[in-house]
């Protein structure tokens, strides 16, 4: 079924299309959270694997250095894909797919890997009930997503409905349990960063497409900007803070 010309997908992907070239050199952040979960991939890879939402490849790199028979790596921004090529050396055999994940049908898989990005999902639960059909049984799901204390003072202050929703490790657990999975292993990271301004702060949000989707007036962040800085400055810098879950399950 093709997306609605309302579909908030589609909205997410020009967001990310549009910043495809800034979001390597802004996405500090995530390029941790791909540093830990690839700790939870198995070792030796399984032969088949499948990176939904791959972006330009900063957890990419750590499956492309490693055997396998089959890897497929997805993201629904056709820009994002051509900046993976840029950063990557792609190997022959891999093979990309443009396009939203719960709306295509991929092979079956023994591996499906996700960073920071199942809070994108406009229904998570139905994002992992159709991922799930293509895994082989004994299967691997391993991803991480944002928690619901992210950036938790910033939403509440500027009022605005955030691009995604985010949910608690709880509901995570009980979807995949719902879907056949077995959660292994689980954490949970608080992490805090600092920036020199509330407006930097927005700036970064931005250019890694992570932007409202309903636009701020200028009065309405210049008085984001001095709420914000106003309650939330310390001896550091501007605070925002992450809650970050990161999970392995496994298909029974």
């Amino acid at each position: 079924m093709k997306p609605s010309v309302s579909d908030p997908s589609i909205a997410i992907a020009r967001s990310f299309s549009k910043h495809a070239d800034s979001y390597e050199r802004h996405a500090l952040l995530q390029k941790d959270m791909a540093e830990q979960l690839a700790r939870y991939l198995p070792c030796p890879l399984p032969d088949r694997i499948l990176e939904v939402g791959c972006g330009t490849g900063l957890f990419t790199q750590n499956l492309i250095q490693k055997k396998y028979t089959q890897l497929h790596l997805n993201d629904i921004s056709s820009d994002m894909l051509v900046m993976l090529q840029t950063h990557l050396n792609i190997p022959a055999n891999a093979r990309l797919i443009c396009g939203d994940a719960c709306q295509l049908d991929f092979e079956v898989t023994d591996l499906i890997t996700a960073n920071a990005v199942f809070q994108w999902f406009e229904n998570p639960q139905m994002a992992v009930e159709h991922l799930r059909q293509f895994l082989a049984p004994e299967g691997h799901l391993i991803f991480s997503v944002f928690g619901p204390n992210t950036l938790k003072n910033f939403r509440s202050l500027a009022k605005i409905d955030g691009p995604v929703t985010l949910y608690p490790m709880d509901t995570w657990k009980h979807w995949l349990e719902n879907s056949g999975f077995v959660v292994q292993q689980s954490q949970t990271e608080l992490k805090e960063t600092f920036w020199p301004s509330a407006r930097s702060l927005m700036k970064n949000l931005q250019q890694v497409g992570a932007v409202p989707i309903r636009k701020l007036s200028y009065r309405e962040v210049k008085r984001l900007i001095a709420d914000y800085e106003r309650s939330f400055t310390t001896v550091k810098g501007v605070s925002a803070e992450w809650e970050i879950f990161y999970i392995s399950a496994v298909l029974t």
